[in-house]
C-alpha cells in the first residue's frame, strides 16, 4: 500500500485570504515501510512575508523570490506525484485539504489525519508534530518546514498499525470545546485542546466514538468538555 503525506506552509491559517509558500509531500511503500519518493516546492507569492511567518519557517522572501516557482505549475505537479497513493495523509488534515481544494485541486482520494486517526498511547495527549517526535526519541532537524514535517509525521504513523489507522479515519470526527476559564486554560491545553483565535476558545478533534471518553478524561482533569461540531 502506498500512502502519500503532504504538508504545506503558508502565510497564516485561513485558506481563502492565505497562500501556500511550500508543498511538500512523500510516498511512503507502507510494505517496506519506508519513503520510497520525494517531492519538495517553495511557491512565488504576491506580497511579502510577515515576521511571524519568517520567524516559525525559516523562509523568507528573498528564498521565495530565488527558488520559488510558479503555483498552477507546482499543483499539477503534486497531482501528478500522488498518483500511486491509495490514501492522502496530512497532519491536521482539514487545513492542508482545505487550502490544496481551494486553489481548485481536489483529489478525489481517502484522507487520513495523523493527528487524530493514529491510535497514541492515552499517556501522550500532545499532537503538536516536534513533540510527537521527541516522544518517540527521535527530532525533526527543521519544524514548520514542509518536506521535514511530512517525513517527521510518517515515521510517526509507521510505529503504528497502519489498517488500524485507515479504520479510524472511516469513522467521523467530532469537535469538542473544553469549558475552561481564562485561569483554568493550562488544563485545556495540557489535554491536547488548541486554542482557535477565531472562535476564541479551546477545541479538540476527536473520533465520534471517543467522544465519551474524551469527556470523562476531561471531568477527571478538572474541567468539562462538550461537542460543538
Amino acid at each position: 500500500m502506498i500512502i502519500c503525506g503532504i504538508d504545506l506552509e503558508t502565510t497564516g491559517l485561513d485558506s481563502k485570504t492565505d497562500l501556500v509558500t511550500e508543498v511538500g509531500a512523500v510516498l511512503w511503500d507502507t510494505d517496506l515501510n519506508r519513503p520510497v519518493k520525494f517531492f519538495n516546492k517553495l511557491i512565488k507569492i504576491d506580497r511579502p512575508l510577515t515576521q511571524e511567518i519568517i520567524d516559525l519557517t525559516g523562509i523568507d522572501d528573498d528564498l521565495l523570490s530565488k527558488y520559488g516557482e510558479d503555483p498552477k505549475t507546482v499543483w499539477a505537479e503534486l497531482l501528478e506525484f500522488q498518483k500511486p497513493a491509495d490514501y492522502l495523509l496530512a497532519h491536521n488534515a482539514p487545513f492542508d485539504r482545505g487550502f490544496i481544494e481551494q486553489h481548485g485541486f481536489k483529489i478525489d482520494k481517502p484522507w487520513i489525519d495523523s493527528c487524530v486517526d493514529v491510535s497514541y498511547p492515552k499517556e501522550i495527549q500532545t499532537r503538536k508534530l516536534t513533540y510527537l517526535a521527541a516522544e518517540f526519541g527521535f527530532v525533526n532537524p527543521f519544524s514548520h518546514r514542509a518536506l521535514t514535517d511530512v517525513l517527521t509525521m510518517l515515521q510517526l504513523c509507521s510505529n503504528f498499525d497502519w489498517n488500524e489507522t485507515i479504520e479510524n479515519a472511516k469513522t467521523p470526527n467530532a469537535v469538542m470545546r473544553a469549558m475552561v476559564t481564562f485561569q483554568d486554560n493550562k488544563l485545556a491545553k495540557n489535554a491536547g485542546y488548541r486554542w482557535d483565535g477565531e472562535k476564541k476558545f479551546w477545541v479538540k478533534t476527536v473520533k465520534e466514538n471517543k467522544i465519551n471518553e474524551e469527556t470523562i478524561k476531561c471531568k477527571d482533569l478538572g474541567f468539562l468538555s462538550k461537542r460543538i461540531g
